[in-house]
């Protein structure tokens, strides 16, 4: 699997280059991947009334974590990338999530948070990103 954020401006960002460890790349991803989504609710409270009714008001947005390690070839250096990479990575775009012949979209995405902590010659990053709607397509 394959996860890349897209600014359009140039070529896309990959925060996971897939399973397989390699030098200065993001492999993963690990441990569990988990999608959350929330729907806009709005509580309507009569006067006097024993209960609210709630009430949906779209604006769904999907919530997409995920974690990488990324490999260097020395502690400083990757104790270096846990520090720059939150300030230099792009921060919203559009999230693709590809595997072998299909790919999920997540469109306006935002990277809300993404907490990095540096072990030895590797660092982990944990993703958190924020999607307003999401599509699947076929990998051309």
């Amino acid at each position: 699997m394959v996860i890349t954020l897209d600014t359009g401006s140039g070529t896309p960002t990959t925060l996971i280059a897939g399973p397989t460890r390699a030098v200065q790349q993001i492999c993963g991803p690990v441990d569990e991947q988990s999608l959350d989504d929330q729907l806009q609710v709005q509580l309507k409270m009569p006067l006097r009334a024993a209960v609210a009714t709630p009430l949906p008001r779209g604006n769904i947005a999907a919530t997409f974590r995920f974690s990488g390690i990324w490999q260097d070839s020395t502690e400083d250096l990757a104790r270096e990338w846990a520090f720059l990479w939150p300030f230099t990575c792009p921060r919203s775009g559009t999230l693709y999530i590809a595997g072998a012949s299909r790919r999920v979209k997540g469109l306006n995405a935002v990277i809300q948070r993404m907490p990095t902590r540096p072990n030895g010659c590797s660092a982990r990053v944990d993703y958190q990103i924020v999607c307003g709607a999401c599509t699947a397509e076929n990998i051309t």
